[in-house]
This record gives structure tokens, sequence and C-alpha cells, in this order.
């Protein structure tokens, strides 16, 4: 993006088990998970777990809300599932595919998977910035609202305010 370090921003959308499950009702210690191709289980809250952010009018977290901390066997995960990762001016990191169960407990929790991408509001995050304080702080915000990714054959266009960047999903099978 233009005048930036190395923005990125994180959510797969209307896909997000922890954005169809908000109030966390059905996601907790214990809760066993798909992870990287193998059964794992929720181990603890995520290290940059908040839950009191602003929610929008659908009660969907306005910026970074809920994360986990996750446990399994890697001798049992699959490396379609696993990949390896490298952010310019930030580091190395690892892309692990996790899939989450929620059981419709009531109407309520009906509404909450029923999330479309149009209300969703996520924030650009930019990691590449001198300025941050320490890893992971951002500097520099813009809210972003979906749909922001259109298909364009194999690879994808994220288009932000009258900006248009090309990209590739980080982790393909």
């Amino acid at each position: 993006m233009p005048k930036s370090g190395n923005a990125t921003y994180s959510t797969s959308g209307e896909l997000s088990t922890l954005l169809n499950d908000p109030e966390l009702r059905t996601i907790g210690i214990g809760t066993r998970i798909f992870l990287g191709g193998a059964q794992g289980y929720v181990s603890w809250n995520g290290t940059q777990f908040n839950t009191s952010v602003p929610k929008n009018t659908s009660g969907i977290p306005k910026s970074n809300s809920a994360t986990i901390a996750v446990i399994g066997d890697l001798k049992k995960m699959h490396t379609d599932f696993i990949k390896a990762g490298y952010f310019e001016k930030y580091g190395v990191s690892i892309f692990i595919g996790i899939g989450i169960p929620i059981s419709l407990l009531d109407e309520e929790m009906a509404v909450f998977v029923s999330v479309k991408n149009e209300q969703i509001e996520t924030t650009v995050f930019d990691y590449g910035t001198p300025e941050r304080t320490n890893m992971g702080t951002a500097i520099k915000r813009q809210k972003i609202t979906f749909p922001v990714i259109i298909p364009v054959g194999v690879s994808f266009h994220l288009i932000f305010r009258d900006f248009t960047m090309p990209f590739m999903p980080m982790c393909m099978r």
C-alpha cells in the first residue's frame, strides 16, 4: 500500500469462527478443534485477546478481539494445512489451518453465524513502521469494510479507499 512499510490485515470474514461466536458461548478452554489437519484443542486465550473492543450494530467487534491459544500433536498434522511465512521488516511466522465447530444453541447463535462480509469491519495494521514501540503495535490504522477481496483468477485484489493492490493468499491448497 502507498506510504506503508508492511500493511496487513487478518480475518477470514464471514467464515471466521471467532466472528461467528463473538461472545464465545461455544468456544473456550477444552474445545476440540481441527488443527493443521489433525485434532487439537483450545488451551487458553490468545496473546492479543481483548473482548472489550467496541462492536458494530451487528454485534461484531470493530477491531481485533478474541484470539485463542491452541494445542495439538504436530506429528499428526499435515503439510497441506501448515505453511511457513515471512513478513518483511517483521520476521518469520507460521500459518496453520484451524477449524472450530459451533453449536447452534438458540436463535441468537443462529443470528451470529449468519454474519455476512458486508457487516464486518477490520483494521489495517502497518507492522513495518519504525515508529512502533514494540513488536506488533500498530501505529497506522485504517478502517476497512468487507467485501474487500475480489477473486481474479488465482490472485486477489485488496481494495482500500481508492487504491487497489494485488496479493496472493498466504496459504493455498
